[in-house]
């Protein structure tokens, strides 16, 4: 069996609820957590290492703008952490400034993804992250 612990940082609650039933509806099985500031999503960080001695999240879903932050708030603090540089971060985005794109990739973002409306294309683009899935007996 293939397993994913996703942690979702979006300030918008319908687009959070829509990334965890798109989430919910791979082949893969999901855990996913929810935290809607970048303060939220560093505390969770923190305190899965504190629990088990490492970050215990196999990928990051991180919104470009959280609240009146950057997604490269997060990216930094994560590149930066000895314990959290090797999580994939990708951050899902409305905008369509490819300088933005740009700037999270270079600071370490996996992939950036266009948020999207119609669920179908929600739930493919989110297929990708089998490849960050884990076996577990």
């Amino acid at each position: 069996m293939r397993h994913l612990k996703v942690l979702i940082v979006e300030d918008n609650v319908a687009d959070a609820r829509l990334q965890q039933f798109a989430l919910g509806a791979q082949v893969f099985d999901c855990a996913v957590t929810w935290v809607d500031s970048i303060d939220g999503a560093v505390e969770h960080l923190n305190q899965r290492i504190d629990q088990t001695g490492g970050p215990d999240t196999d990928v990051v879903l991180l919104d470009g703008q959280v609240g009146s932050e950057d997604a490269s708030e997060l990216l930094i603090y994560m590149k930066l952490d000895p314990l959290l540089k090797d999580v994939p971060v990708i951050v899902t985005t409305g905008s369509q400034d490819i300088r933005k794109h740009q700037g999270w990739i270079a600071q370490g973002a996996e992939s950036v993804m266009q948020k999207c409306f119609e669920i179908e294309d929600l739930e493919s683009g989110l297929s990708v992250l089998e490849v960050y899935a884990r076996d577990v007996p």
